[in-house]
């Protein structure tokens, strides 16, 4: 979200990572949610929280992960046949 990028940006990475935590919550599996994920790494990693933020590293993979198999397989994300 933009206010965990702007808290972020100001060193806030507790505000960071609360703000990015909150639009999660939202839930899906899309671009929006991998970059999300990725904010959130950044913020756990600014607070010294390696493990948390590889965690949330790895889930922004899986999601990216889903979206290209999603983008490569033959109905591509019309999710079947017309």
């Amino acid at each position: 979200s933009t206010l965990a990028e702007a808290a972020l940006g100001r060193g806030d990475s507790v505000g960071a990572e609360r703000w990015a935590s909150e639009a999660l919550k939202e839930g899906g599996d899309d671009v929006w949610t991998a970059q999300l994920q990725v904010l959130r790494g950044k913020a756990l990693e600014a607070g010294g929280r390696s493990r948390e933020a590889m965690a949330a590293y790895a889930e922004a993979q899986r999601v990216d992960l889903m979206l290209l198999q999603r983008l490569s397989s033959p109905q591509g994300s019309s999710g079947g046949s017309p």
